[in-house]
Parts: C-alpha cells; sequence; structure tokens
C-alpha cells in the first residue's frame, strides 16, 4: 500500500535495502527472437533486475484531504537507478552512461543511454576510421590521442589491434562485427523522457546497427512509491504498441516492483 500511517514513518525511513523483481515484460519487434539466441544476456540481466538493492532512500510525502494529513510511502528514484546499475555491474563488459556519436560509442565521462553492451574491437575500429580513415577529420590524430588518454581499455585494445597513428591518412581499415550491440535504459523520470529515450534509440538505429534495448520500467507498488505522471510499464507498453511501425528497434521492456 501506498499510504502509511504516521506511527510507521520512522521505521519506513529508517530502510535501506528492498528486493527487485521482474513483474511485467513485452517483447517489441520480436526482441524474443534475439533474446533466444543470446540466452546469456536474458539471464544475466534477470539475474541482476531480481536481486535485493542497497543505499535506497526510503522517504515519506504528505497531502492534505478532508483536512486530513496523509502520509505516502515514497522511494527516491536516484538511489534507486543508482543500487540497480550497482547490481548490473556483474554482466560482462558492460559499460554505463553511453553515448553514441559520430559511428562511436563513447562511455564515461559522457552520458547517453544508462548502459550497453557492445564489440569493444568494432567500435574502436569505428573510432580509427573516422579519425584517419577515408573521412577522416582534420583533428583526427589530436582526437585519437585526447580519447584514449580518457579510456585505458582504450589504449589496450589499440595495441592488441595495432592501431598506430598513420603517416598517411584516407584508407578505412575493415571493420566486421563479432559481437551483438545492446543499449539500455533505467527510467523514473517524468513521462516526456519517454519520447526522448525513443528518438535518440531512433537516432542511433539511423546510423548502426542495433540488436536490443533493453527499457527498464517501474510498475506496480514501485511505480506509486517513486512518483506521479513517471514513464511505467503500462503507458510504455501503449507507446510502442502505437508507434510500431516507427519504432522498429527490438525493444525488451522490462516493468520492476518491489518488495
Amino acid at each position: 500500500m501506498l499510504q502509511i500511517n504516521s506511527n510507521e514513518i520512522l521505521n519506513w525511513e529508517s530502510k535501506k535495502t528492498g528486493t527487485l523483481f521482474i513483474s511485467e515484460q513485452m517483447y517489441h519487434r520480436h526482441s524474443e527472437l534475439f533474446l533466444g539466441n543470446y540466452s546469456q544476456t536474458k539471464k544475466d540481466i534477470e539475474s541482476s533486475l531480481n536481486q535485493e538493492l542497497k543505499n535506497l532512500d526510503f522517504k515519506v510525502s504528505s497531502k492534505k484531504k478532508n483536512n486530513e494529513t496523509i502520509y505516502l510511502k515514497r522511494i527516491g528514484a536516484e538511489s534507486l537507478k543508482k543500487s540497480i546499475k550497482h547490481n548490473l555491474r556483474n554482466i560482462n563488459d558492460i559499460k554505463f552512461e553511453v553515448e553514441y556519436r559520430d559511428g562511436v560509442f563513447y562511455e564515461l565521462p559522457r552520458k547517453g543511454f544508462d548502459f550497453a553492451v557492445y564489440d569493444d574491437d568494432y567500435n574502436l575500429l569505428n573510432f580509427w576510421n573516422y579519425c584517419f580513415g577515408e573521412r577522416s577529420i582534420s583533428n583526427g590524430e589530436e582526437l585519437w590521442k585526447k580519447e584514449l588518454d580518457l579510456r585505458p581499455n582504450w589504449k589496450s585494445i589499440a595495441k592488441e589491434l595495432n592501431l598506430n597513428i598513420p603517416t598517411h591518412m584516407g584508407i578505412n581499415i575493415p571493420v566486421e562485427k563479432k559481437k551483438p550491440t545492446i543499449i539500455g535504459g533505467i527510467q523514473f523520470g517524468n513521462w516526456g523522457l519517454f519520447h526522448s529515450d525513443m528518438l535518440n534509440a531512433i537516432h542511433i538505429e539511423q546510423q548502426t546497427e542495433v540488436d536490443l534495448l533493453i527499457y527498464i520500467t517501474a510498475t506496480g507498488n514501485l511505480e506509486k512509491q517513486l512518483s506521479d505522471s513517471i514513464v511505467n510499464f503500462k503507458n510504455s507498453k501503449q507507446q510502442l504498441i502505437k508507434f510500431h511501425n516507427i519504432i522498429k528497434i527490438p525493444i525488451w521492456l522490462i516493468g520492476v516492483d518491489i518488495k
């Protein structure tokens, strides 16, 4: 129940943990076929979401109704999202705060989608071609050094692939993707953010092959304990059905609840 007795407020606010679980799911654009072929990915996501969450921010809000003060259970969205990301870190090769730009996925310190899994070699080769290939940019050498200095893992991959700054530019290195591209969002914010997220995903899909978008939303008691007018499973599902012919990316829509 969302409503709480005034005598129970202290106990609620002193809580720090809760158990998350997947309550509802929808497979948009036959995403179930992809997940069938990559069953370990599905198991990893399900395992990460069906877990205890720690360091949550349990709060209480109040409102007046018929001259009576009503107290409502709340959970801080930021603490919830942070805890979910912490559990997702168990997934191999997962990246966080990922932005797609100029044919390349950039992880921290940039921000875009909450998480992603992709072919690191393929991604860095695309970046090399962007800096030095057929349509190389004027400051390619400077950008190459800058981005690799920000990311030690890119430096390591560049060394393994023997990617050096070329003496002659204008030739692409052939690239072949050997791992699927998965992007993911955890959205408990204002309802309008759903459309922003979908437009961002469509923009990426127009430039590169995205194999799956995982979109995590609230439902049930968790939805009620977050806030009003937020992105939720029910409305997200309705929008995906409505815009089925426009949103062509396979999407695994997940509704999570808490106990």
